[in-house]
């Protein structure tokens, strides 16, 4: 707007010679009575779409009167809008609304912006609004190489899709990033798209995040991810297995164990490898049982060490008696000898 009011200004020194007069075609030209200058109409004709009465014009012309070349402002007296237009030689030549800024709002396709910019213009049917920037390679073809904004009808022809930020290569858009409504006035979600504009990453309603796999409902998962996972750290909170040490805590027999284990071929309350495969496993889970495994291991070491530290004991206590029985034999009977075998 500030522009126009420079405009505006450099030109009024030009046409304040003159007084408001009374045109209401302003598709003349210079032979058939146009002049440059202030004009008001009651009926007027050749000005923008919808124009009723009161509507001003500000005309200026091309010296030479055998044409219709003329550079023309437009607008009604009683509301902000503005309309622009070149008539090139042509008493119909379409008029443009300028942008418009009312209240510190600019608003594109209305005079009433809601917003600080405010494209009002609707966006059904996959029409592309805004384009944010452009590059010179491809856009020549289609719609273009631009990053932009796209429009589409919240209906089950788009996926339940509203907009859609864009990136466009040669007329084909190949990444974006959607923005879907959900059932109702709430419900809406965000998904990803990458390559030839297919989804590969989908986040939720309810702020679940699905990567590689967005044929399946995630209710269950925060992260729910088809294929391989690779990070150099990750941190799971876990309870741990203390419970184990607790005096109260039942420890299977070994040989107990050794049945379960031949009959079932998997450790007590660890799953079965098949299970695991087809229904997945808690990292958590599978860690606590893990370390439950490995201290029920530490309590068994401990009791067998027990019991290796007490036939020790024992073997020595034979040790000292047999060494004395042979030293008794010994002295009783010099010349006997003992068969070590």
């Amino acid at each position: 707007m500030k522009q126009f009011n420079v405009l505006l200004l450099l030109l009024l020194p030009i046409l304040a010679f003159g007084q408001t007069q009374t045109r209401n075609d302003a598709g003349l030209q210079g032979n058939h009575g146009a002049s440059s200058g202030f004009f008001e109409t009651s009926a007027p004709v050749n000005y923008p779409s919808g124009a009723g009465s009161w509507w001003h014009l500000l005309d200026v012309r091309h010296s030479y009167p055998e044409n219709n070349y003329a550079m023309q402002f437009a607008g009604i007296f009683f509301d902000q809008e503005l309309f622009f237009r070149k008539t090139n030689n042509n008493p119909v030549q379409a008029w443009s609304r300028i942008l418009l800024e009312n209240n510190g709002r600019v608003g594109i396709g209305t005079s009433a912006a809601r917003a600080l910019l405010d494209v009002a213009s609707p966006l059904n049917e996959g029409k592309l609004g805004i384009v944010l920037g452009r590059l010179q390679e491809g856009d020549h073809v289609g719609d273009g190489t631009f990053l932009g904004v796209r429009g589409y009808n919240t209906t089950t022809a788009y996926g339940f899709k509203s907009f859609g930020l864009e990136h466009s290569f040669y007329g084909a858009v190949n990444s974006s990033i959607n923005f879907l409504r959900g059932g109702s006035i709430s419900g809406g979600c965000i998904t990803f798209n990458t390559n030839t504009n297919m989804e590969q990453m989908r986040l939720d309603a309810n702020g679940n995040l699905l990567i590689g796999k967005i044929s399946q409902a995630n209710t269950t998962y925060k992260l729910d991810v088809e294929g391989k996972v690779r990070a150099n750290e990750i941190v799971v909170n876990t309870n741990g297995a203390d419970f184990v040490f607790e005096d109260s805590y039942h420890l299977r027999p070994l040989s107990d164990l050794d049945i379960f284990v031949k009959k079932f071929k998997h450790l007590p309350e660890i799953p079965p490898a098949k299970t695991m495969q087809a229904e997945g496993v808690s990292i958590s889970e599978l860690q606590i049982k893990l370390l439950q495994k490995v201290e029920e291991l530490t309590l068994y070491l401990i009791e067998k060490d027990k019991v290796i530290a007490e036939q020790e004991k024992k073997l020595k206590v034979q040790q000292k008696e047999l060494s004395e029985i042979k030293f008794f034999i010994h002295r009783q009977y010099p010349d006997f000898k003992i068969n070590k075998k």
